[in-house]
């Protein structure tokens, strides 16, 4: 069994391009990790009903606005301000989802 040192030039790792590939493997990773991050939802009480709301018909949420968005829920429901003062809407704009969660 021989081994060759790194002094010959014989080595494992070596190469012209290991710098390069190890940075854009990690380059890689973190972009999936960012994705990975802004994909999850923000902290609901456990006790609470969750509802998942996806709008169809072409409707970007990030681009008409959380606020508008989450407004026209409520409205469409009937619900007043007294029944949802303790709901929660989570927009999650790479999904183009809303999340609700309620008590009640």
């Amino acid at each position: 069994m021989s081994i060759k040192s790194a002094a010959s030039g014989d080595s494992a790792g070596a190469g012209p391009n290991t710098d390069a590939a190890s940075r854009t493997f990690k380059k890689g990773n973190q972009v999936k990790n960012r994705v990975t991050r802004a994909s999850r939802m923000s902290y609901m009480p456990k006790d609470h009903f969750k509802i998942i709301l996806r709008p169809h018909g072409g409707i970007n949420i990030s681009k008409i606005g959380f606020t508008k968005v989450g407004k026209a829920i409520i409205e469409a429901a009937w619900l007043g301000l007294d029944q949802t003062a303790s709901d929660v809407i989570c927009p999650n704009v790479s999904q183009n989802i809303m999340v609700a969660s309620t008590a009640e």
